[in-house]
């Protein structure tokens, strides 16, 4: 951590140093505003990306970023006005509607987040997350058909664990047992990382029986199989 904050101080410097040079170099107050994102500065950050739009009102990267912060801020009406902004700027390109559709998510707007998760599918076909978080809600309103339809194309594209664990559940909630114990068997043949991954393995060894190894690979409390991606999905009451 020493050692991070030792860098992170240095490229500061190193970049403060650009800006001195030109105070117009729209890159160099891009990477100073990304550094303080990466740091949790939001507020500092976000004095940069803004003058980044005081020399270039129309400037994608720092419309994005901006929206990043307030989403972090949960200032969820800003997001939606500056990634709407976006979106006119440049309609060809996908981020702008995979944040929206994700901000619509955070506030439980989920036919509206459907309809720019699809935009963002549309706009970029190999957008993973974009399918996925569509596939989640989908198995949230109980349409199990385009769930399944989307995980298989998924998984084609980008072999993810948390897609085959949707795909266990999706298969488990038809009552097609063969295919949920399918898929709950590749869970458990991924290399896993990080805690979201390992709950999900741990829950796949839960459902195949093994609940020794399940509780040995999740030390922290294991979620009921049934109830993680509601919990993962659950609609949200408005802020």
């Amino acid at each position: 951590m020493e050692d991070n904050n030792k860098n992170n101080v240095k490229i500061i410097k190193i970049i403060k140093r650009e800006i001195e040079k030109d105070e117009k170099n729209l890159k160099a107050l891009i990477d100073m505003g990304n550094i303080y994102y990466q740091i949790k500065d939001y507020n500092e950050s976000l004095k940069y990306y803004e003058k980044v739009l005081s020399y270039d009102q129309k400037n994608y990267v720092a419309k994005i970023n901006i929206s990043n912060i307030y989403s972090k801020l949960k200032k969820y009406h800003l997001v939606e006005k500056i990634l709407k902004e976006c979106i006119e700027i440049s309609p060809e390109k996908n981020y702008a509607y995979f944040n929206l559709a994700n901000n619509y998510k955070n506030i439980g707007k989920l036919e509206l987040a459907k309809q720019y998760y699809i935009k963002a599918i549309k706009a970029k076909p190999d957008h993973t997350e974009a399918a996925y978080n569509l596939a989640e809600i989908y198995y949230v309103e109980k349409k199990y058909k385009n769930t399944i339809s989307l995980g298989e194309q998924i998984i084609k594209i980008n072999n993810r664990i948390d897609c085959h664990m949707l795909m266990a559940m999706t298969y488990k909630k038809i009552g097609n047992s063969a295919e949920a114990k399918k898929y709950f068997s590749n869970c458990i043949k991924f290399r896993v990382s990080t805690i979201r991954e390992k709950r999900m393995q741990s829950t796949a060894y839960y459902e195949m029986g093994e609940w020794a190894i399940a509780f040995d690979r999740c030390k922290e409390p294991i979620s009921l199989p049934s109830e993680i991606h509601e919990e993962l999905c659950s609609e949200k009451k408005g802020i």
